[in-house]
């Protein structure tokens, strides 16, 4: 498994939302579309920004700490039909239990609870370099790119 970290939120050139995950070293990135509330919790998250009552992400992590769970890790593991799949593996009083999840829930949830992120080796054909994925507009106004 190759550890994560969430690097961005960004518009991909049809203004949908896209959750960017980059290796520790910054070498590959890999982008997941999601929709604009997880991009919203996610982007919370990552600003430091509190929201004036909790979300649904901040529920899930208030429940783990009533019931003596904890958050050991997210996993993007899979792709199915071109969509990704995520894991969030849970300390529940000594035993591990592994829940099925949409990325940007596990995401949302890895980022409150300082949980460490990965991905399956596998997934590394679906990365991209940073200088491939943010490339910068060519002069004939075609444009390749995901993000702008």
């Amino acid at each position: 498994m190759i550890e994560m970290k969430a690097k961005m939120v960004a518009l991909d050139q049809n203004n949908h939302c896209v959750v960017v995950l980059s290796d520790m070293e910054e070498k590959m990135l890999l982008p997941i579309w999601i929709g604009i509330l997880e991009a919203h919790s996610i982007t919370l998250q990552l600003t430091g920004e509190k929201p004036p009552r909790p979300m649904t992400h901040d529920l899930f992590i208030e429940l783990c700490r009533e019931t003596e769970s904890k958050v050991e890790k997210v996993v993007i593991s899979d792709m199915n039909e071109d969509t990704y799949i995520a894991e969030i593996h849970l300390d529940v009083k000594g035993e591990e239990k592994i829940m099925d999840s949409r990325p940007s829930d596990a995401i949302a949830i890895a980022l409150r609870s300082n949980a460490r992120i990965f991905m399956e080796d596998r997934m590394v054909e679906y990365t991209h370099s940073p200088e491939d994925f943010l490339q910068v507009e060519d002069e004939s106004g075609d444009d390749g790119n995901i993000l702008h």
